[in-house]
């Protein structure tokens, strides 16, 4: 086929936007001219390009550009595109920059500026010394954006948690696959004067009088107050609530935090009084991991423990131990037995009444299905 110095602008007006063929043919008479003569002003090269292409210097530059947004320009020593700039640093320096930024500043709740991000960079010894354009550069290509502030970080699952929710799903299934009766409990408050935020108003009445005449009234009105906060302890199945279950009783501390309100003793005789004996057999109680949840039957050894008291709980349990050892040392001898002795009150009881606890995994609120009761409040 001949070339013909219009043969790209051949049609244009009808075919529209140049293919991507086009612009490589384009882009590599371009790349030509510049091997030709390389110490030629790029207004010249573009003109030649436009000439010998039959398109306008405005699409070369067009094309040109494109390029540049995608990190290639012209390789001047052939045809093929290469990447505009090589990185300079090793994956230890980047690594070691990502690490920095997050233990400094994200760790101690610390915003990071670049000026300090580049303080931080320069003391240390074992990374180069670099301008704050390149600290700049390399936080962009690690993906870090300067954005708006969030409330809320984003999540990110611990393995552990992650296996957590895979055993629970797995059980829950099973459960429900053997037909067992499953009961989801939780707490939550409400104040006394609680409302809807929105009812449906009559506009027409304008006064008092005008309500009278009516023979009318002025519509709902708004509590003066919030009024007590109740403690709401409650369960139920997928038939409902469970019938002399719940448990309801006035706040007194005033703490925005209702778990305040809480503790193990109360919901112990809650549980043991109010919540097993209405159980259907065998069934399966979906707890959360809220600390009156899982007061443990007997407390075991931590590190925080006078080592006499260590001791004395070795020789209760049979355990032989040495006089010499340490307090590490001696916590080593029971954390073999830590199984057989780390139970909860609230398992114990539903074991002995025939009946199962499972706790969902931490941050899962919405594997509880009595979490959904509470949108009700609001609607």
């Amino acid at each position: 086929m001949t070339f013909s110095p219009n043969y790209l602008a051949r049609g244009r007006r009808l075919q529209g936007a140049l293919s991507k063929r086009e612009k490589e043919i384009a882009i590599n008479v371009y790349c030509y001219f510049r091997r030709e003569n390389p110490f030629a002003k790029i207004e010249v090269v573009m003109d030649r390009t436009a000439q010998a292409t039959g398109l306008s210097a405005r699409s070369i530059y067009r094309i040109k550009k494109e390029l540049k947004c995608t990190k290639r320009e012209p390789n001047l020593e052939g045809n093929k595109c290469t990447k505009q700039r090589e990185r300079k640093y090793d994956d230890f320096v980047m690594c070691a920059i990502r690490q920095k930024i997050h233990r400094e500043f994200f760790m101690k709740n610390e915003p990071p500026t670049l000026a300090k991000v580049h303080s931080s960079v320069r003391s240390d010894p074992d990374l180069p010394n670099l301008s704050i354009s390149t600290i700049h550069r390399i936080m962009k290509e690690l993906g870090f954006v300067y954005s708006t502030r969030k409330r809320n970080s984003v999540l990110i699952e611990r393995p552990e948690i992650t296996e957590w929710r895979h055993r629970y799903l797995r059980k829950i299934k099973q459960h429900r696959k053997e037909g067992r009766n499953i009961v989801y409990t939780d707490e939550t408050w409400v104040n006394a004067g609680h409302t809807k935020p929105k009812v449906w108003q009559d506009t027409t009445i304008k006064s008092t009088k005008q309500a009278f005449i009516s023979g009318l009234s002025t519509g709902l009105k708004n509590p003066s107050g919030r009024g007590e906060r109740l403690i709401i302890t409650h369960a139920g199945t997928r038939d409902g609530f469970i019938e002399n279950a719940q448990l309801i009783f006035r706040g007194k501390k005033g703490d925005r935090d209702y778990h305040h309100e809480m503790n193990a003793a109360t919901y112990e005789e809650w549980f043991q009084q109010k919540l097993l004996p209405n159980l259907p057999d065998n069934s399966v109680v979906i707890l959360d991991n809220a600390s009156y949840h899982s007061a443990k039957k007997e407390l075991l050894p931590r590190r925080g423990w006078r080592k006499k008291d260590i001791q004395n709980w070795l020789e209760s349990k049979n355990i032989t131990y040495s006089t010499d050892m340490i307090i590490s040392e001696l916590l080593q001898l029971v954390e073999p037995h830590r199984g057989a002795y780390d139970a909860r009150r609230v398992d114990e009881m539903a074991k002995a009444a025939g009946h199962e606890v499972l706790r969902q995994p931490p941050y899962h609120c919405e594997l509880n299905a009595i979490e959904l009761v509470g949108l009700g409040l609001t609607e």
